[in-house]
């Protein structure tokens, strides 16, 4: 076919190529029903059965995953002979060529922080990506990083390999031992192996293992041991060991488990940046109303009973701002009917104590951390802790448990000083980066989307609104609430056969 700008795909205005290769070609489009830019990934050749079972493996993949680092499907569908699926336009690069440009440490272990967190929460849905490598993790306009491209994607409780016979799949810099080897029965870890591969390129703008040919390359994998950092990393090459580790078993569990190695080396980059304590003889500032006193004290005695008033005043509003609470008049409404015990069971099982980590191949949601705010910076440095007082890490573990009570009982956000997100804020002023508050927010978002969706197919669009308004304020880049807000806000328009995608998989068109 060609694949000139004078394609036409029902729905979409074609601006210009985004990029082409083996297997499909990317435009810059215009979704005309919502006036958006999408990325509209064209297949090449749906005659080649592999070509078209990966494009629709990808759609499939990614369609029924949910997460802030993870590329948004909008539409999949057929035009004049040809296959397209709709997705999110990042407009902020790839990784690729940021490495090229160069990147700083703490942005690359921010970066590499968000993805942790992404792969904890994909391989708890039972999938491996098996193609992780800079070119695949692409950039929002506010640095946040997003995993594409999950053509070769496969299911660890199904045996459909789409590896062509005779060949390897994945790119062979970012191939793990086992994949090198041909083993088709790999999990998460192996996604976890081609993270190692590119925190060493981030860090130093190389890759580890290169060779003259494919195969040699492959073999380096397998049988060369792992580099080290240079000197200024060595914080991290215990990381970059296990990362890399060429028996699985030797590795990082999970990506919850590097999540929280890497919470460590933050902490103590940080630590080790605090400036240093006050020199003897230094003493600390007085508190503010000691100042007032002697400031007091010192005005001309017409001027006291004004300095003694602004000091009331001080203590007083300072009193009521300590004292003050924001309280919401609206309460939760009660979903005893629509609300099973297998999915308060499962809210329950996702929200663990601070410190305890599911296996992988639990299919529970683990862990979607996101390590920064939503609207983490592309210029990279993570602000400066500020000292604070431990928090014992009991005090945590309860505020966690409670959160958990509240999840599990659908006490989403009300009553505001008796929910899950207000004990999981709670955790998060004490501990910014404690993974399990983190994931726990993502899910009280996934649950209003769900309570939103059951409003949805009952017809009652506007407790749905409220939900989804709900959600967004938790969560406001939440993909999923993102497409049923604009399910709702979608005029409607006349059916079109979409059996051929039902067939394919009735997850698609929710």
């Amino acid at each position: 076919m060609n694949h000139s700008l004078q394609i036409e795909v029902p729905g979409y205005r074609i601006e210009r190529i985004l990029g082409k290769g083996g297997m499909a070609t990317v435009y810059l489009a215009t979704q005309m029903s919502l006036g958006r830019p999408v990325a509209l990934k064209v297949l090449h050749d749906p005659d080649t059965p592999q070509f078209f079972e990966r494009f629709f493996n990808e759609g499939r993949c990614i369609a029924r995953l949910n997460h802030s680092n993870l590329i948004a499907i909008f539409d999949i569908g057929q035009g004049d002979g040809f296959y397209y699926i709709a997705m999110e336009y990042l407009p902020g690069g790839d990784l690729k060529s940021r490495i090229v440009q160069g990147i700083r440490p703490a942005h690359a272990l921010k970066i590499l922080s968000r993805l942790a967190g992404c792969l904890a929460y994909v391989h708890g849905e039972g999938v491996i990506h098996r193609d992780i490598k800079p070119s695949n993790i692409l950039f929002r306009n506010d640095g946040s990083p997003v995993l594409t491209d999950f053509g070769i994607a496969k299911l660890i409780q199904t045996d459909n390999d789409l590896t062509v016979t005779g060949t390897v799949m994945g790119s062979p810099h970012y191939l793990s031992p086992e994949l090198a080897q041909g083993i088709r029965r790999v999990d998460g870890r192996s996604d976890l192996y081609s993270m190692g591969i590119i925190l060493y390129e981030m860090l130093t703008g190389r890759k580890p293992y290169t060779a003259d040919s494919f195969a040699a390359t492959l073999m380096a994998h397998i049988q060369k041991p792992v580099p080290q950092l240079p000197e200024q990393f060595a914080d991290l090459q215990p990381v970059l060991d296990k990362l890399l580790a060429k028996k699985p078993e030797d590795r990082f569990q999970n990506g919850a488990e590097l999540l929280m190695n890497l919470q460590a080396v933050r902490g103590k980059i940080r630590s080790e940046k605090k400036p240093a304590t006050k020199r003897p003889g230094e003493h600390e500032p007085p508190p503010p109303e000691t100042q007032a006193l002697e400031a007091a004290s010192s005005f001309p005695h017409r001027f006291h009973w004004l300095a003694y008033a602004g000091l009331g005043l001080f203590i007083l509003l300072g009193w009521l701002g300590l004292g003050q609470r924001p309280v919401d008049s609206d309460t939760e409404q009660p979903q005893t009917n629509e609300i099973s015990t297998t999915t308060a069971v499962e809210s329950m099982a996702v929200v663990a104590p601070a410190g305890t980590l599911a296996p992988p191949s639990s299919g529970v949601n683990e862990t979607t951390a996101e390590v920064s705010s939503d609207t983490e910076a592309d210029s990279g440095e993570a602000p400066a802790a500020s000292p604070k007082t431990a928090t014992p890490a009991s005090d945590i573990g309860k505020l966690l448990e409670k959160a958990q009570n509240r999840l599990a009982t659908d006490r989403l956000s009300y009553p505001a000083e008796n929910s899950a997100r207000f004990y999981f804020d709670a955790v998060l002023k004490r501990d910014p980066d404690n993974p399990t508050a983190i994931s726990g927010l993502e899910r009280v978002a996934d649950r209003y989307a769900d309570l939103a969706q059951m409003q949805i197919d009952k017809g009652r669009t506007l407790k749905a609104r409220r939900y989804l308004s709900q959600g967004l304020e938790i969560r406001p880049r939440h993909e999923r609430l993102i497409r049923l807000t604009n399910r709702l806000n979608r005029p409607v328009a006349a059916p079109r056969d979409d059996n051929i995608f039902n067939r394919l998989d009735p997850e698609l068109d929710r």
